[in-house]
């Protein structure tokens, strides 16, 4: 008798229906409050994944940015002692010299800075000198004053020259 009152049901993708071909809602109780143990590995390790390829790139970046900076801030010296001996007299030009140390570097921008031969021609006094000497950028003035930036790898750079 009990098989009287109850109906079959059939299953299609997830859904039931009865004998009738109505459908009957089917209700799910969930007991999961989180995620399982082996879901949040799966996910650490690929967030790990992408860490190790996109860690170095970034890095690399950076190193590239400083080393544009450093040949950018030389060329501008380099410009500058240009710009300093086309306006002065040839006795006060800055002839015949290698400027290697961050020292040297920082006594070249002194001279064109208080220069007072010549207006309008300035480095900024905070360039940094240490960063140009540190990427092994150099800037070279020939015997006929003009001025250029040697590279790390002893290629010339860009800069004045004639």
């Amino acid at each position: 008798m009990l098989s009287l009152f109850t109906q079959h049901k059939t299953h299609i993708f997830g859904a039931s229906y009865n004998k009738g071909g109505k459908k009957v809602k089917k209700s799910v109780k969930r007991n999961q409050r989180g995620f399982t143990l082996i879901e949040l590995i799966v996910v650490i390790a690929i967030l790990g994944v992408l860490a190790m390829l996109i860690v170095p790139r970034i890095a690399g970046q950076t190193d590239k940015a400083k080393e544009t900076v450093a040949q950018a801030n030389a060329t501008i010296i380099a410009d500058a002692v240009n710009l300093h001996n086309a306006m002065v007299d040839d006795k006060d030009a800055i002839k015949d010299t290698s400027y290697n140390t961050a020292e040297e570097i920082s006594n070249l921008i002194e001279t064109i800075n208080n220069s007072t031969d010549v207006t309008g021609v300035s480095v900024p006094d905070d360039t940094d000198t240490e960063l140009i000497k540190e990427k092994g950028f150099s800037i070279v003035v020939d015997g006929n004053g003009n001025a250029s930036v040697v590279g790390p790898a002893g290629g010339e750079g860009s800069g004045g020259g004639s």
